[in-house]
């Protein structure tokens, strides 16, 4: 299931005119990439399935803030509109370019870590096929954020375009995201210990089940559940 919805969602964002809908189905592809981690069900997989998650809230964040400036008066919030914006708009196209290239897994940016752990566990359960499909639809992935990002830097600009300036609260809000891709790129270890402890809880299945069940006891008594 992970596995289809990767290959549908990333093959749909490569087919897409506007940019928030490229962005939407990204996030559908994503979630097909975390959900075939749990798949795989070991803990280095887990870890890169939790890691991944921290780092598409982050990335994902960004991406969708600097993404809605560069489209906000633009025809139906088409890509092929955004020719030249990189001279007009640098620091939003930065702020994109830069979360662009964190969610491919680009290093050294955060994305690739995790993206990096999952790889290696499905390598450690020798399932190649599913590396292969990975690979694949990475490049796929490459492909529509980098012809999003070419198209900012080197197309031909558009006359008459009207910019939307960012706001002060929205610069530092992108600033903070973009901080921490960079830091979190560069210094992993600053998050990895917490992941890890949310991976070994999430496969301590004895532990959660006593948990559940001693939630419940306190409503109600499990023999009256039995009864």
């Amino acid at each position: 299931m992970g596995g289809i919805t990767l290959v549908v969602a990333e093959v749909t964002a490569l087919r897409q005119t506007s940019l928030k809908r490229m962005l939407a189905y990204s996030s559908i592809g994503q979630m097909g990439f975390v959900l075939i981690a749990f798949g795989i069900g070991t803990h280095e997989a887990v870890f890169g399935a939790i890691f991944l998650m921290f780092n598409h809230a982050i990335i994902k964040g960004l991406l969708f803030m600097s993404g809605s400036y560069l489209v906000y008066n633009t025809p139906n919030k088409e890509i092929k509109y955004l020719s030249g914006y990189g001279m007009k708009m640098p620091l939003i196209s930065l702020f994109f370019s830069l979360g662009a290239l964190a969610i491919v897994g680009l290093p050294p940016f955060a994305g690739f870590w995790s993206k990096l752990y999952i790889l290696l566990a499905a390598a450690d359960g020798a399932l190649y096929g599913l590396i292969a499909l990975i690979l694949a639809v990475s490049i796929i992935e490459i492909v529509y954020y980098f012809r999003v990002v070419g198209r900012l830097y080197f197309g031909k600009a558009a006359e008459g375009s009207i910019m939307q300036k960012p706001t002060v609260g929205g610069v530092i809000a992108m600033s903070i995201l973009a901080i921490a891709i960079l830091v979190v790129g560069i210094y992993p270890d600053i998050i990895t210990g917490y992941i890890d402890n949310a991976a070994s809880a999430i496969l301590d299945t004895d532990t959660y089940i006593k948990n559940v069940l001693g939630a419940v006891n306190e409503i109600t008594p499990v023999e009256n559940i039995i009864q």
